[in-house]
This record gives structure tokens, C-alpha cells and sequence, in this order.
């Protein structure tokens, strides 16, 4: 009688949880629950996991999804995080001496925001409007931003810089601003290594 191999493994696939919010003129698949860490803990757990950080520009079509879907209870979860702690944005924001930001996304595109845009509190039109955000989000996604902080009852807030004695390099994130205004805060100055956030991965089949 012939013997045959029988091949002995025992192999499980445990289902993610995926967000799916429209982006652009596609979709994006962000995989739940969010990682949580220091920055560069975040981004290293997301490459672990074999996931893709988000940019900016994705990050504002995710919160801006949520806010608008708020009887949805990962969309009350995504709000929370931003309530409590910073949600992170992947990308590169290197600041010129005397001159401006330089915005530099994970496609290697870069963007050049000359110093003079608006720091601090201002209105929701003047948030999607301002060169800053819009470097970071692009147009589409600086409304969107715009209309997040419209659900908050105090204006938005720009953490960025007017200028620099010297170059430096900081990291980009969203929050609820949790000083005297309360409402959104545009964060793009800076974090130290103990400062605590979140941010969700993206699914590497949806890139757009």
C-alpha cells in the first residue's frame, strides 16, 4: 500500500477590522483598533503589522469621515482619540530660517510654505485657507479640516512656527486643542519622544 504525505498544518486568518472613508476620487481602507505610542513607535508598530502610515491628506479624509458618522461607534472612538491625545500624521515638515516650511510627504513630494501664514486661533474659513494647512492637507483635504473644526464650539488652532533661528525638523499631528479654546488643533511643531498619540494603519491593497 502506498503512503502518502499528509500535510499537517493548522493554519488561522483572524478578520481586521476595516474603516473604508472615501479619499479623493478613490477609497482608503484604515485597519481598527488605532496603535498607540510615541511617534516613532507608531509609525515602527504600522511597519510591523505590515501596514502603510498615513499622510495628512488621508488622515483629514479619515477624521473628517468620522465626524460626519458619529452614530457610528468607530467613529465615536476616532473623536475620542482626538480628545484625549494626538492623532499622528506621517510626514516631514522641515522649517528654513528667514524663509518657510518645508512640507515633505512620504511620495517624496514636497511643498514650500514661505513664512507669514497664520499662527494660533482663527476661524474655520481662515483654516482652510491658510497656506500652512493647505500645504499639509492640499486643498480638498484643508476643507475638510475646516469643517471638523466647525463642530467644535471654539475656533481652530495653528501650532506651528512664525520663524526660526535655525533649521529644524518637526512631525505633524490633529488633536482637540486642550488649552483655553478647546477647539481643532492643526499641529505642526513638534514632539518629544515621551509625548503619547495614536494613528490607524492603512491596508497596503488601498494606497490612494
Amino acid at each position: 500500500m502506498e503512503t502518502k504525505t499528509i500535510e499537517n498544518t493548522f493554519e488561522v486568518k483572524e478578520g481586521r477590522t476595516i474603516i473604508t472613508i472615501p479619499h479623493l476620487e478613490s477609497k482608503v481602507d484604515f485597519v481598527h483598533p488605532a496603535f498607540k505610542g510615541n511617534y516613532e513607535n507608531v509609525g515602527r508598530q504600522m511597519r510591523e503589522a505590515g501596514l502603510i502610515e498615513p499622510t495628512p491628506e488621508q488622515t483629514a479624509s479619515l477624521v473628517y469621515s468620522a465626524f460626519e458618522n458619529l452614530d457610528n461607534k468607530y467613529a465615536k472612538d476616532i473623536k475620542q482619540i482626538m480628545k484625549d491625545n494626538w492623532v499622528w500624521m506621517f510626514n516631514t515638515i522641515k522649517y528654513i530660517p528667514n524663509k518657510g516650511a518645508l512640507i515633505q510627504k512620504p511620495d517624496k513630494d514636497e511643498v514650500f510654505v514661505p513664512f507669514g501664514y497664520k499662527i494660533g486661533t482663527q476661524s474655520s474659513l481662515e483654516l482652510s485657507e491658510n497656506p500652512f494647512v493647505v500645504g499639509l492637507f492640499g486643498k480638498e483635504g484643508a476643507e475638510k479640516i475646516a469643517r471638523v473644526a466647525d463642530k467644535y464650539s471654539n475656533k481652530p488652532y495653528v501650532y506651528s512656527f512664525e520663524n526660526v533661528d535655525n533649521e529644524i525638523v518637526r512631525k505633524s499631528a490633529l488633536s482637540r486643542y486642550w488649552g483655553f479654546d478647546g477647539g481643532l488643533n492643526v499641529g505642526g511643531y513638534g514632539w518629544n519622544d515621551g509625548d503619547v498619540g495614536h494613528a490607524f494603519g492603512i491596508s497596503p491593497s488601498e494606497k490612494a
